[in-house]
């Protein structure tokens, strides 16, 4: 059979016995092609599944280390605030007694959130917020102005450069000469004026 325009490869093909496929050919070529794809892919979605479930755990541990961070946190300011009853107690034992209450509360926080894995927190404050979610979103907003009060007392006591201060400057000097920022004395029976 004379095929004029067909690659050898081809011809090889058909004039084998039964039209097998063989290494050689473009079929087998693309079935060992096939087989090494097939076998790249289960490879990478085994490496996928792995990194998802290491990330997962990190995550979980971060999320546990984070928890006890908290609950380590809730409690000092649960033994902050009985302290401060005792200091009270003297003084107006009425407050006090309403202080160690909020205390013991925020004590029994510090351990729920010890006894407790993420899961089950979780599983617990979407409950809450089902059941009572006036209460929920109620505790999100005081949340919210605790820590925003708190973030902008931490920034009022950060330090921040002034922009374009030389160090002369910071360091009291007048930018326009060497005449220290202060009040001249010279006039004492009349307010203080600037240096010249």
């Amino acid at each position: 059979m004379n095929l004029p325009n067909i690659s050898p490869s081809l011809r090889r093909h058909d004039a084998e016995p039964g039209g097998g496929a063989s290494p050689e050919s473009p079929r087998g070529q693309a079935a060992d092609f096939k087989d090494a794809a097939g076998g790249l892919l289960r490879d990478a979605g085994e490496q996928l599944k792995s990194a998802a479930r290491q990330a997962k755990e990190q995550a979980a541990h971060l999320a546990e280390e984070q928890k006890d961070r908290a609950a380590r946190h809730v409690g000092a300011y649960g033994s902050a605030m009985h302290s401060t009853a005792a200091q009270m107690e003297n003084e107006d034992p009425n407050i006090a007694w309403v202080t160690h209450a909020v205390a013991d509360r925020i004590q029994k926080a510090a351990d729920y959130l010890r006894a407790n894995d993420f899961s089950k927190l979780q599983s617990d404050l979407e409950g809450l917020a089902r059941r009572n979610p006036i209460v929920f979103f109620g505790g999100l907003f005081v949340a919210g102005l605790v820590v925003g009060n708190l973030v902008t007392a931490t920034a009022r006591e950060t330090p921040k450069p002034r922009s374009g201060a030389s160090d002369a400057d910071s360091l009291g000097w007048a930018p326009y000469g060497d005449a220290p920022r202060t009040a001249r004395t010279d006039n004492p029976g009349g307010p203080a004026s600037p240096p010249m």
